[in-house]
């Protein structure tokens, strides 16, 4: 418990811990299946996360005790003996901690540079190693130590130890209780729809979707990005070196790979920040790059082509609507990819690289993709229809609808089971990166379940496409249809 007590507390300084590495390193080797086979058995992500975090936990403690077991076989009399079988194991544990967790050393909660994330990691590692070592050694010789004049009772110092990790076990539940109150559980899956819905989304109902447990505390004192990879003048930055660069203002509309048809894991806001092509030829980004992976301080990765980390609209933000970034939004800086699934614009980002080969990212390598731009989508968000509807009154249709980096051209909507569709009045339109509001009067003429149906075409002509198709491993498609009961 004393080791768990200070990773906890190592925690709390931005160094991760053994358990958020481990479920890191394995969590993006779960086939996608599986992992939503995993998510219906926890009850949702934030339990999975949950049931993960404490796995790892506990299989700390059951290593520990295996440590204790092979320690005691060998030991022969001699605490010196002991203690050097003791130390190997930990030893060789800090070796295998690096060898599987070495993807992952570049994670820092508070946004040390990868490179520097890795050393800070390693020697962490072997701090807590070493740590675990003398812990296991003082609690073997403690009840197998001999009595003597000094010490009458052989098992004194055993109870000292039973002690101490007692009060370890009781620090560590009070760290983690704090944990908890720092936790995403709280806003993790947080969406955002409904009848009052407005043009721009305030911060705080921003659609939020996280892999951590416990989201990343960046300072501006720690954080720094990297630009590294095919370029001739590698170079760090902070934030002021970001914010002396010239800046623009862009309305972009975020939409989650996860988001169901008719889903609220999407959102509108104003960002302000700096187009990724000037950060990038200010490096010397090479001609021949064919893709660009973005690193987070949560060890989050992913990746855009080349080509759209050139795009004048691909930024990076240091201000959402007005205001520096919230911490859960990805403070003090993150990507915003139009077009491009919401995971694709990384939070917290540390690092950028210029490739000239494919590498894939976390949720790729569960089998995510390949395609990640954004699908033609739309909704209804008013009236309930959950309520029954007067015949013969005015029914104010209401929604949205979003065509990525493309611009919706029209909203259509059908009210006698697709057999013909009306064109939607557009009360919300300001940019082609940003969804549109739409409203449309309806009178129903008959009672019964009569079904509704929405749909939106590009600037492109393009038409939102009718097949309809659950997220994974690619984005939702088909019309959102809804059943209004009509009564007399």
């Amino acid at each position: 418990m004393i080791f768990i007590a200070v990773g906890l507390v190592l925690r709390l300084l931005g160094i991760p811990t053994l358990a958020e590495l481990f479920s890191d390193r394995f969590a993006p080797l779960l086939s996608i299946p599986i992992f939503f086979k995993m998510l219906s058995l926890a009850g949702g992500y934030s339990h999975l996360k949950q049931i993960g975090y404490v796995s790892v936990l506990m299989g700390e403690i059951v290593a520990f005790i295996v440590a204790s077991l092979l320690a005691r076989r060998v030991f022969d009399s001699t605490a010196t003996r002991l203690r050097n079988a003791v130390f190997a194991l930990a030893f060789l544990g800090w070796l295998f901690c690096l060898c599987a967790l070495w993807p992952n050393l570049g994670t820092n909660y508070r946004g040390v540079i990868p490179s520097s994330a890795v050393v800070l990691n390693i020697v962490a590692l072997l701090a807590e190693c070493a740590l675990a070592a003398w812990m296991l050694d003082w609690s073997l010789t403690s009840w197998a130590a001999p009595a003597s004049v000094d010490s009458p009772d052989p098992h004194r110092r055993g109870f000292l130890a039973i002690g101490a990790t007692a009060l370890a076990g009781i620090a560590t539940v009070g760290i983690l209780i704090r944990f908890y109150k720092l936790s995403a559980y709280s806003y993790d899956g947080t969406e955002n729809a409904g009848e009052d819905l407005p043009p721009i989304t305030p911060n705080d109902h921003f659609y939020t979707v996280t892999k951590n447990n416990v989201d990343p505390r960046p300072t501006e004192a720690a954080w720094g990005l990297k630009i590294s990879g095919k370029v001739s003048q590698p170079r760090t930055l902070d934030l002021a070196a970001i914010t002396a660069m010239a800046a623009v203002l862009q309305e972009v509309t975020l939409q989650c790979i996860s988001n169901r048809i008719g889903g609220g894991l999407n959102s509108n806001a104003v960002w302000k920040g700096v187009p990724l092509r000037d950060i990038l030829t200010a490096a010397g980004a090479s001609l021949t790059a064919t893709q660009v992976t973005f690193h987070g301080a949560d060890g989050f990765t992913d990746d855009v082509p080349f080509t759209k980390a050139m795009d004048p609209e691909t930024l990076l933000v240091y201000e959402m609507n007005g205001v520096p970034l919230p911490l859960h939004h990805g403070f003090p800086a993150r990507l915003i990819v139009p077009g491009y699934v919401g995971e694709k614009s990384v939070k917290w980002v540390t690092e950028i690289e210029v490739l000239d080969h494919p590498e894939k990212g976390f949720y790729e390598q569960q089998g995510w993709g390949p395609k990640f731009t954004l699908n033609n989508t739309s909704r209804f968000d008013a009236p309930d229809f959950s309520k029954p509807i007067a015949l013969g009154s005015m029914v104010r249709l209401k929604g949205t609808a979003f065509a990525g980096d493309r611009g919706v051209r029209s909203v259509q909507v059908s009210t006698d089971g697709e057999k013909t569709w009306r064109d939607a009045d557009i009360s919300y339109q300001n940019a082609k990166t940003a969804w549109v509001q739409w409203r449309l009067l309806w009178k129903p003429s008959a009672t019964g379940d009569i079904m509704l149906a929405v749909r939106c075409i590009d600037d492109g002509g393009m038409i939102q496409s009718s097949e309809m198709k659950g997220p994974g491993p690619e984005p939702a498609s088909g019309f959102h249809r809804v059943k209004a009961t009509v009564k007399a």
